[in-house]
């Protein structure tokens, strides 16, 4: 009795071709990409919490609405961003670590216009490190979900950076 071998071997190699097509797609993230994940989420989640501070402490108008800006447009960001991370099995910060856990206790114990000019500073110089990493990584990111992910993102930290630096320098908090 012969077999016909032909579906099997058909069968086979669809199946092969198909988990080759899916380990190429879903080859999950280099070393590097992951810290660039676990920096992102961080430093995304930094910017939600001490604008969260912002929207309370605040005293300039301006403040207060670059503040909710941020916290809007950070809390989608970290979404995406985790939902990438998660598929890929990268762990990501839940709460404030290092530097911006320094920042937010001073920052808690400032108001009026000294909160103000700390948080605008704060906000300065962490947008200007952003962008610089965001760009960084535009160009050595392989994988497309990653990719898509900083391109999508790199022009609204650009408007958050160029917004920062305008109110720096109509408030004098620069």
């Amino acid at each position: 009795m012969k077999r016909n071998l032909v579906p099997t071997v058909l069968s086979a190699l669809v199946a092969t071709s198909l988990l080759i097509g899916a380990s190429a797609k879903g080859q999950g993230l280099s070393a590097e990409e992951q810290q660039f994940v676990k920096k992102a989420a961080a430093g995304g989640l930094a910017e939600v919490k001490l604008s969260e501070l912002a929207k309370e402490r605040a005293s300039d108008a301006k403040i207060k609405d670059f503040a909710a800006q941020m916290v809007t447009d950070h809390t989608q960001a970290n979404n995406e961003l985790k939902s990438i991370a998660d598929s890929n099995k990268v762990p990501v910060a839940t709460k404030l670590q290092g530097e911006s856990e320094v920042a937010y206790r001073r920052l808690e114990k400032l108001s009026g216009s000294e909160f103000d000019a700390a948080y605008i500073k704060v906000m300065v110089s962490d947008h200007d490190k952003t962008v610089s990493a965001f760009e960084d990584a535009s160009s050595k990111v392989k994988n497309p979900d990653l990719k898509a992910f900083i391109d999508k993102t790199l022009p609204v930290l650009r408007q958050h950076k160029d917004h920062v630096h305008e109110i720096a320098s109509q408030t004098g908090k620069a």
